[in-house]
Parts: C-alpha cells; sequence; structure tokens
C-alpha cells in the first residue's frame, strides 16, 4: 500500500511540473489557469485515495492514505499560493 500512496504522490508532483513548465510567465491569467489546472489534479488525487480508503485490505493503512491526502493538499496549496503571491508561475528557487 505505501508503494501505491508513493506512486500517487510521485505522479502529482509531476503533474505540478508540467503545469509549472505549462504555465510559466508573469500573465495574471496563466496564473489563474494553473491553479484551477492544479486543483484539478488535486481532486483526482482525493478521488484515487478515496477509492484507496474504500478497499477491504486498506483498514490497517488508513493512518498513512490521511497523510498522504494532506501531503497531496500541500503540494497543491503550497503551488497556488507561490504562484498568486508572486503574480506569477515559476518554479521554486
Amino acid at each position: 500500500m505505501q508503494t501505491e500512496l508513493d506512486t500517487i504522490l510521485a505522479g502529482l508532483r509531476a503533474n505540478i511540473h508540467q503545469e509549472t513548465l505549462n504555465h510559466r510567465g508573469p500573465d495574471a491569467g496563466l496564473v489563474t489557469s494553473f491553479a484551477v489546472n492544479l486543483r484539478r489534479h488535486g481532486e483526482r488525487i482525493n478521488e484515487k485515495l478515496s477509492n484507496l480508503r474504500a478497499r477491504s485490505e486498506a483498514a490497517p493503512h488508513l493512518t498513512a492514505i490521511d497523510a498522504a491526502a494532506g501531503t497531496a493538499a500541500t503540494l497543491v496549496n503550497d503551488a497556488i499560493a507561490a504562484a498568486e503571491a508572486a503574480g506569477r508561475v515559476e518554479f521554486a528557487a
């Protein structure tokens, strides 16, 4: 189960990097589009984690699933907050 969670989070990180590449620049419209796309990725991850919680073998792993959900939310929220604060989408230094 932990490998599955790690794979899900690695995929989210890759999606954030790809969205950053696609939306780099100082245009406010890019920041808005970036935020919308990242929220969609976050929703998709939450759905995957909900599906994992529903599996019968998930009971001993609920804490790890919840931790992964928290990590996913932090990744998405931090990327959006950084873009909104900077007024542009860019990779963190």
